[in-house]
């Protein structure tokens, strides 16, 4: 169901997840820097992918970095 309102920037444990997302960490680095599973870092991120509302990667555009930009300029 998507909604009117942006997204909100995230915050806490998400904010550091979507800081190192934004530094090109992969979800193994951003895993064990935030000392969870790589499979909860992939969930999280394809969560953040859904809310944003961002298209699959085509292979010319990659989904993390439409996230970063889209959160650098909320």
């Amino acid at each position: 169901m998507e909604s009117d309102r942006p997204a909100r920037p995230p915050d806490g444990t998400r904010a550091g997840g979507t800081r190192a997302d934004g530094r090109g960490q992969s979800n193994t680095a951003i895993a064990k820097s935030l000392v969870v599973t790589t499979k909860a870092v992939e969930k999280h991120v394809n969560r953040v992918f859904a809310k944003l509302d961002l298209p699959a990667d085509d292979g010319q555009h990659s989904r993390r970095v439409l996230a970063v930009v889209r959160y650098l300029n909320s």
